[in-house]
């Protein structure tokens, strides 16, 4: 009788052995699926032409749309920062949108940069960039007008080396921002009697926390 009563109680102890290896096996998968349901994605994309660039994560969807075909420099004359601001004919200014559509709670920031093209040929200080975000139909200043500035390492976010952060945005609720960017030959730039030239492309790198 004794030793049945031992046999039984071994069989109870090996029974809550399993039951809590079991459990702790669950507790550990929902560790882990809670951390993969928190990950970080970075995404990024630069303007082409007549082109829209969208990145989707399911609740997230980030749209960068461009209006215009871009901005270019080329036998420009010197401008006083009073003047670049309002410049308006064909060319002299870039409109783009960030759409960002969002599904329940979750966080999108992303940056913008301009990335400057190889064919280049005006150096940094003799060029400046101005950029204004639309707010109730009337565009308001973003960044003062800046000599391009590259930067000398990646951001987190994502933005790269040699490119110029132009501004910062986070957006917790679908929204649609439009930005227009201005580029001008700065005032004291070196006038020579050759053509020379400066293009930069927009870039957009977003990184989405869910």
């Amino acid at each position: 009788m004794e030793q049945e009563e031992k046999k039984e109680e071994a069989v109870q102890i090996k029974r809550q052995s399993n039951k809590s290896f079991f459990f702790s096996i669950i507790c550990l998968l929902i560790v882990l699926l809670m951390i993969v349901g928190f990950s970080t994605a970075i995404y990024s994309f630069t303007n082409e032409e007549n082109n829209i660039n969208t990145i989707d994560t399911g609740n997230i969807s980030l749209m960068f749309t461009e209006d215009t075909n871009g901005i270019t420099i080329t036998d420009a004359k010197p401008l006083s920062d009073e003047m670049g601001k309002v410049l308006n004919g064909s060319g002299e200014y870039f409109d783009f949108t960030i759409q960002a559509t969002i599904k329940g709670k979750a966080t999108t920031t992303y940056e913008i940069s301009a990335e400057k093209t190889t064919n280049s040929t005006l150096e940094n200080n003799e060029v400046k960039l101005y950029l204004e975000q639309q707010k109730n139909g009337i565009y308001e200043e973003v960044m003062e007008p800046t000599v391009f500035t590259p930067l000398t390492e990646q951001t987190e976010i994502g933005s790269s080396v040699g490119s110029m952060l132009l501004t910062k945005n986070s957006v917790d609720e679908t929204t649609s921002v439009k930005y227009r960017l201005r580029m001008w030959m700065a005032d004291d730039a070196e006038i020579t009697g050759t053509s020379r030239t400066f293009s930069v492309q927009v870039a957009v790198n977003a990184k989405i926390d869910t």
